[in-house]
């Protein structure tokens, strides 16, 4: 499968170092998160998981203060992150959910462990619960999430 870049990405792709960058100041807990991801190679990836949390978070078209919070949160720990970097906090903070395609993303993410997959949907899962209310536009993105990686949204513990 040829994987797509939007504007930003390949921009990002093409400045030096840009895996430094997004890890910038944060304290890196491993070489890699529970994901599995090179942190210092890999900066594609984290823009792909940061991009599937936000969407989450976007999916239902507001963004509070606890969703923010629940994305920062599963990020970091999908990571091995202390705290986010300056650079990753923006990439969550500017986040654009008009030009964002789920699967383009996660196959820019590419996860093929079923344990990465289900840690993947438990993470979204939190930040879409993160507000309290459950929508059916946020019911859709889990269910297709699901679709997606080959998860039953019901295997999910």
């Amino acid at each position: 499968m040829v994987e797509r870049e939007s504007p930003e990405q390949a921009i990002l792709a093409r400045r030096t170092g840009i895996g430094e960058q997004l890890l910038g100041a944060a304290q890196v807990v491993g070489s890699s998160g529970p994901l599995g991801i090179d942190l210092a190679n890999e900066a594609g990836r984290v823009l792909a998981l940061a991009e599937v949390l936000c969407g989450a978070a976007q999916i239902d078209d507001e963004l509070d203060a606890d969703e923010s919070e629940a994305v920062q949160l599963e990020l970091s720990t999908l990571l091995g992150l202390a705290a986010l970097s300056p650079e990753l906090a923006r990439v969550v903070r500017t986040f654009n959910g008009n030009r964002f395609d789920l699967v383009d993303t996660l196959s820019r993410l590419r996860l093929s462990d079923l344990a990465h997959k289900k840690l993947l949907m438990r993470s979204v899962r939190t930040v879409l619960k993160a507000d309290s209310i459950y929508r059916d536009t946020e019911r859709d993105y889990f269910a297709r999430l699901g679709q997606v990686l080959r998860i039953a949204p019901n295997d999910i513990d």
